[in-house]
């Protein structure tokens, strides 16, 4: 046995039951070469030089709590199936791989198509059960030296030191297939760290890595703009989004992204890239930590539609057929140097240690500086990890370090606007519990008007990748907040600390996908004005066709507010919400999440187009139908009862149905499936029949009696067996 094989005892026990040891190489294989496994809970380490090699002739599957030192060379003819418990190879305190040697796909299978999964089940694309946060492998360097694709599932993650696709030297290996996947409605992209100091072009191969990217979840019919940052150098990429034109913001000297949102500078309109901004000459190199915006085609494009005579969308050149209709219509888009009919670039995975770097020049800032930049890298940004950094270059004081503002910009997947983070500790009003930056999405971080910039460059790298569980679209989940430690001091007060407790956060979703949604909060404390202050966050809206929701403050009605701090005693605030004028209407699913941390009695949402007025008595949603020629100015946020809401309390019955009207609304609570159909009759003091209506909806419908003129009226809901209920309704 070659005596650079070193192992611990319990791992080599249960190794030589299942395997055959040969002199010189150790070469490992088991009676069923599908199949090797590792059960040990020691140490194994394997060929400890370079120049040693286990061969293992089927697949490898990991399990238990292997702590693996690889020196030499591990080669694996099939997949690399992982259900252990710790990261396989032996890490460091920063969670990085202790090894130095390399782990070698070689030779072709049956099929071409390798895993590096949770499992052996070859159709598990998505690896749901997979915690990656902790759990995912880091490897050494990896080669692939096959012509197979080594498919890597949605949920999986694995660090790298280095990614090369050599078969004699030629780099015309397989590749690394990081896959993007969509289950119940969340999207998660398959995570890859490089953990190799140097540039792409010495740490991977060119064209090694082929990245997936789901947009599909993200359609509807609101058109609305979509983050990208591309992960690869110099790609040629416009035709990869069906047609559709990446554009990066125009940047001033000091880095500052004069449109965030990517439009020309040629149009005053601030939220607006214009339709002449699609496709705009397809052999554009796109450079990655830029950010990019693009606008994917509308639920149930017609894809037909991509003609020259349109004088947009086109993706080909003078020499190059143009792409038939089918490439362009797709749920996912790949990236692997390859673009729709465009010759394909050699270029390297954005492995680079350094995402973001600028220079000052010293001066100071004369306007706030927007830096909006792009996460090229293949696994997602710790919000953690920024503020720190944020936080530990702002205390260096004025001159020495950036004087960065205590917020941050993240553009979520699905959304049509940046979604604030205050990074103060803690946050004095939540809009969202984002935790991550995902890979190739884009973020903005500020600083303050008024800095000195120091003569310095100031860089943002690879120390605040992380592996993570959370999808893409973590933007749509529910956010509770809960009571915690106020910040100490703000710019407006001392006098009174600030606590996540008295807040609401109001989310906008298309009812038919509530994953293309938009958020805007509201918190109430004791220190804070009407007009601007510093609980206020301003929004950034995406573009004009995509819907916003927002607040306004109380002096200044065109301030449109993400965030939005009022006075603990304040009765109401304005909230607009500016429709899609890609779809003639949509119906809007308006949820609320945070009521319970309100110290008022009540809590009303007041539809100004409608004439309603909807209670919030615990998490049924508000639905409406947006039009695209809405006014805005559409509702009022009632804190306290407003003086247009009656409500007179329902004469018991002993049934457990609820009835009641707000603002001539009849509401009706807790039906059944069986009260279907049922008659509902309207009354007036005399005993008139004055309006009739059925029951079309359970658990719960609404009934509008707009037309009722003010007086006493009694509602009877017939119901089913003992259901019935009766309700005095009284109109002023």
């Amino acid at each position: 046995m070659n005596k650079n094989f070193f192992y611990k005892k319990p791992l080599f026990a249960a190794l030589l039951l299942m395997t055959t040891v040969l002199t010189q190489n150790v070469f490992a294989q088991a009676s069923d070469p599908s199949n090797t496994i590792m059960v040990n809970t020691g140490k194994m380490h394997i060929a400890n030089n370079s120049s040693t090699t286990i061969r293992v002739e089927g697949a490898v599957k990991m399990a238990a709590l292997p702590s693996i030192l690889c020196n030499g060379e591990w080669k694996i003819k099939g997949s690399f199936f992982d259900n252990a418990t710790t990261n396989v190879f032996a890490v460091n305190s920063a969670g990085k791989t202790t090894s130095s040697g390399k782990v070698v796909f070689f030779n072709p299978s049956i099929g071409n198509k390798r895993f590096i999964a949770p499992s052996n089940v070859a159709a598990d694309k998505f690896a749901s059960a997979f915690d990656r946060e902790n759990n995912y492998v880091a490897f050494p360097n990896i080669v692939i030296n096959t012509t197979d694709t080594v498919f890597v599932p949605a949920k999986m993650a694995l660090d790298a030191i280095s990614i090369k696709d050599d078969i004699s030297g030629s780099h015309s290996g397989g590749k690394l297939l990081l896959a993007s996947a969509e289950v119940s409605g969340k999207v998660y992209d398959a995570s890859l760290r490089i953990t190799g100091s140097g540039t792409s072009s010495s740490l991977v191969s060119k064209t090694a890595v082929i990245v997936e990217k789901w947009v599909e979840t993200y359609r509807s019919l609101s058109g609305q703009l979509f983050s990208f940052a591309t992960p690869f150098n110099s790609t040629q990429i416009a035709g990869y989004f069906a047609g559709n034109w990446l554009r990066t913001p125009s940047k001033e000297a000091n880095g500052h992204s004069v449109y965030v949102m990517a439009n020309k500078p040629s149009d005053s309109n601030a939220s607006i890239i214009a339709g002449d901004q699609y496709v705009n000459g397809v052999f554009d190199v796109l450079v990655p930590s830029l950010p990019y915006f693009i606008k994917p085609r509308i639920t149930n494009f017609n894809y037909e539609a991509l003609v020259e005579a349109n004088g947009l969308n086109i993706t080909y050149g003078d020499d190059i057929p143009l792409a038939p209709v089918s490439v362009y219509n797709k749920n996912k888009f790949v990236f692997n140097g390859d673009v729709y009919g465009v010759v394909s670039t050699e270029e390297q995975l954005f492995a680079d240690n350094v995402l973001f770097s600028h220079t000052f020049t010293g001066g100071t800032a004369s306007a706030t500086i927007n830096w909006v930049i792009g996460n090229s890298y293949t696994s997602a940004i710790s919000v953690d990890s920024l503020k720190k950094r944020l936080q530990a270059e702002t205390a260096k004081g004025a001159g020495l370090g950036v004087q960065f503002a205590d917020v941050l910009y993240v553009f979520p997947a699905g959304s049509p606007s940046f979604m604030p983070i205050d990074i103060a500790s803690p946050a004095p009003i939540l809009l969202g519990d984002f935790k991550e930056i995902p890979a190739m999405s884009v973020f903005m971080i500020r600083i303050k008007k008024g800095s000195t910039l120091p003569t310095k460059t100031f860089t943002l790298g690879k120390d605040l990748i992380v592996h993570s569980n959370l999808q893409n679209n973590f933007g749509s989940g529910a956010v509770t907040p809960a009571p915690a430690p106020s910040r100490v001091q703000r710019i407006i007060s001392n006098t009174e600390n600030s606590s996540l407790s008295n807040q609401v956060i109001f989310n906008a979703a298309d009812a038919e996908n509530d994953n293309v949604f938009d958020r805007a909060a509201i918190g109430l404390r004791a220190n804070a004005l009407l007009g601007n202050d510093d609980y206020d966050y301003s929004k950034i809206p995406g573009s004009g066709d995509g819907f916003q929701l927002y607040t306004v403050r109380g002096d200044q009605l065109t301030s449109q507010l993400a965030i939005n701090g009022l006075p603990l005693d304040a009765d109401s605030a304005l909230m607009y919400f500016s429709p899609t004028f890609k779809a003639e209407s949509m119906q809007i699913e308006l949820s609320v999440q945070g009521k319970e941390t309100l110290t008022s009695e009540d809590f009303w949402l007041e539809d100004l187009q409608t004439g309603g007025t909807h209670r919030f008595t615990g998490d049924e949603p508000y639905y409406f139908t947006s039009y695209s020629d809405d006014d805005p100015a559409r509702f009022v946020v009632h804190f306290k009862a407003p003086s247009v809401v009656t409500r007179d309390e329902p004469i018991a019955d002993g049934s457990n149905l609820l009835l009641y009207s707000v603002n001539k609304q009849v509401f009706i609570e807790n039906l059944l499936q069986s009260d279907l159909g049922t008659d509902a009759n309207i009354y007036d003091v005399a005993g008139k029949l004055i309006d009739t209506f059925k029951v079309n909806q359970f658990p719960k419908m609404v009934y509008n009696t707009h037309n009722l003129i003010q007086g006493v009226y009694l509602v009877r809901l017939h119901g089913v067996a003992d259901r019935a209920k009766t309700l005095k309704m009284i109109i002023k």
